[in-house]
């Protein structure tokens, strides 16, 4: 009798601590997962010609974009009394763009492109670099970031040369778009 307590309470004892070591892993799950933006970066979708570079987090270059924005106004008609209507009385947003950063982590790196966008849900970014004559032009997707849309690119060091380039970057969402330009020096 006393060998099938020992048992059971051996039993309920690897139970418990079975049990906390559970709680514990999933405490650091959702920790990593909720404040760290995930294990493998789920956020972030490199373009396929992309290099596998992050930035370090500096602003390196000294940052600072001018922003433009275009708002859709509304169109005015006139009915068939002859007076003016507004057929359009809606208001429309505009997308404002702020560069995290712009720039390489390394000389020789690719130039890392990193916005946020404010009053955004799902856009189409491009990028468009330009020294003297040349233009380099790129675009994809925006990405939801768990609060925020953002434009990130990796544009390849070996699509550009050395010296200071224009980097405009916009986001266009239905009738909506934004741009913001800063230069970015390759090195």
């Amino acid at each position: 009798m006393q060998i099938v307590k020992k048992n059971k309470l051996r039993y309920k004892s690897r139970l418990v601590i079975a049990g906390v070591i559970t709680l514990i892993i999933a405490s650091i799950l959702i920790y990593v997962l909720v404040f760290k933006g995930g294990f493998l970066n789920l956020t972030t979708k490199a373009p396929s010609n992309a290099t596998n570079s992050s930035p370090d987090g500096s602003t390196k270059d000294n940052i600072k974009p001018t922003t433009t924005n275009k708002i859709v106004n509304d169109t005015n008609t006139k009915n068939q009394s002859g007076s003016s209507s507004n057929t359009n009385d809606t208001t429309t947003t505009n997308i404002a763009i702020t560069y995290s950063f712009a720039g390489q982590d390394t000389p020789g790196g690719a130039v890392l492109i990193r916005t946020i966008l404010d009053n955004a849900n799902s856009e189409q970014c491009t990028y468009k670099l330009t020294k003297g004559s040349i233009e380099k032009d790129y675009s994809n997707q925006a990405i939801f970031s768990g609060t925020y849309y953002s434009c990130n690119y990796n544009v390849p060091y070996s699509d550009l040369s050395n010296g200071t380039w224009n980097l405009t970057v916009s986001a266009k969402q239905d009738s909506i778009f934004g741009t913001a330009s800063t230069d970015v020096e390759v090195k």
